[in-house]
């Protein structure tokens, strides 16, 4: 097998395994929308969270091209605030 094959094979694997990884990652995200908040505040709720995502990956192509190490910096730092912001959660459904 020559490398270019192999490498095609590779990449196209990876996409593939990026768009299964994405459509779970869609479906988590309307489940636990429904599992989290009540009925009457799930819409608006899920509306600000598709508002916030759009203005991360509108900010994205910025912070990428500050030097490095401080997009690794602002990732690190995202992903630290959304982890300790995820244990204030409470499940809303009692039962």
């Amino acid at each position: 097998m020559d490398p270019v094959t192999g490498n095609y094979y590779a990449i196209m694997s990876m996409i593939i395994m990026y768009k299964m990884g994405m459509a779970a990652c869609f479906n988590v995200s309307y489940y636990a929308n429904s599992r989290l908040f009540p009925v009457i505040y799930a819409t608006t709720v899920f509306g600000l969270c598709n508002i916030t995502a759009k203005i991360a990956t509108i900010g994205a192509p910025l912070a990428a091209e500050i030097n490095q190490p401080y997009p690794e910096f602002i990732s690190i730092a995202i992903c630290i605030a959304i982890a300790v912001s995820a244990f204030f959660l409470k499940d809303d459904i009692s039962n």
